[in-house]
């Protein structure tokens, strides 16, 4: 059996983006020919989209897939994948089933391999759904309100592990997979990812499962049997990460995981003033390859200044090099975000790869988010070591 692992497409952030890099994923599914199941971990909106074209654009697409094989997907955050924005999937007629899970509650199904549905009957697979479980999820609004931050962890861990107990007593002798978008203790977002602290879940709370399909986190990350596939575009100009899905080959409750690249665009941000912009425009016009994006202005803080991005398809291109080139001859005016965000991004991981503690690294984290750790989290932490 083979399963395909995606997610964090935030289809409408760029949509070309999104759509580059999701056609790859289907002519995979296509060529190899013996995919039999796509999870989908969470976040396939950036944002609102009410009755526009775009929003059609992005269910057609992901219809697509379900003409090819049968998915199983959960929610992601309120704030990209908002209350009932995926519904509509349960209502469109496809060749496969979409099966959508919203609440945890509701989070279990079998999934029938020879005949390629969600069944309650069957056991080649259980498929364990597990959409954003937060405190703010599973607390009342009273219980945030008038208990400590001690006590709604104790509450919440409380709950969460009824739940948990209640997958473990079904999934003996049966191949698991747990469809999550949510944050491990210890993993590592990307630069410029806004993620808040307080939804860090320990990763013992998740060794119910053969694997770990895991959305949220932008990049690809693995922790034992827990697995990021990442975002399938660089969302935002921190993402320097090569872009993924994993395809699981599953054989006697033997789990085989490969990462299929994804190929993104190399992208550098420029600001300048007009007139550096024209020297530019002028000594570069003739390559085709690169594609300017000049009729878009990210940004103007004032008359004076522009900025503006370039990306090629072709990471080895000399002509980005040359194009860097050009600009650091005005490095006292001209600002590279490509350039610094690169910096930021090698002196991140070389903290994180030092010789230290899970509890030293995730302070660090915590410490660049300018949020405290809590004495919860940092227990939790010390149980893992």
């Amino acid at each position: 059996m083979k399963i395909l692992h995606t997610a964090d497409w935030h289809a409408n952030s760029n949509y070309d983006k999104f759509l580059e890099s999701s056609n790859q994923i289907k002519e995979h599914i296509i060529k190899e020919g013996d995919i039999d199941l796509m999870v989908f971990s969470g976040d396939l909106f950036d944002s609102r989209l009410i009755a526009s074209h775009q929003y059609n654009q992005i269910i057609n697409e992901f219809k697509d897939f379900a003409e090819l094989v049968p998915i199983f997907m959960v929610y992601g955050t309120p704030s990209h994948d908002y209350k009932g924005s995926l519904d509509i999937f349960e209502k469109i007629n496809t060749k496969y089933e979409i099966c959508v899970i919203d609440k945890m509650k509701d989070s279990i199904n079998y999934f029938d391999l020879e005949n390629k549905k969600f069944n309650f009957a069957n056991e080649d697979l259980l498929l364990i759904g597990c959409p954003w479980p937060s405190r703010s999820r599973w607390l009342k609004d009273s219980e945030l309100k008038e208990l400590s931050p001690k006590e709604q962890n104790e509450k919440y861990e409380k709950r969460f592990n009824i739940w948990r107990e209640k997958i473990l007593k079904i999934n003996q002798n049966i191949s698991t997979i747990l469809v999550g978008h949510l944050q491990l203790i210890g993993s590592i977002p990307t630069k410029n990812q806004d993620i808040s602290s307080e939804n860090h879940n320990p990763k013992q709370y998740y060794d119910l499962c053969d694997y770990g399909a895991l959305g949220h986190i932008h990049s690809s990350y693995k922790s034992k049997n827990l697995y990021y596939s990442g975002s399938i575009f660089n969302k935002t100009w921190g993402e320097l990460e090569d872009k993924y899905f994993n395809v699981i080959t599953i054989e006697d409750k033997k789990y085989e995981v490969e990462k299929i690249k994804i190929k993104t665009p190399v992208m550098l941000k420029v600001e300048c003033n007009e007139e550096e912009y024209k020297e530019y425009k002028d000594e570069f016009k003739c390559n085709d390859e690169v594609i300017r994006l000049e009729d878009i202005v990210l940004s103007r803080s004032n008359l004076n200044n522009i900025w503006f991005n370039i990306e090629t398809k072709n990471k080895n291109s000399y002509i980005i090099e040359n194009e860097i080139e050009f600009w650091n001859k005005h490095l006292n005016e001209v600002r590279l975000d490509f350039i610094k965000v690169k910096s930021d991004t090698l002196e991140r991981l070389e903290e994180y790869s030092k010789d230290i503690s899970l509890e030293e690294k995730f302070k660090i984290w915590c410490k660049q988010k300018k949020e405290n750790p809590t004495e919860f989290q940092l227990n939790k932490i010390k149980e893992l070591e």
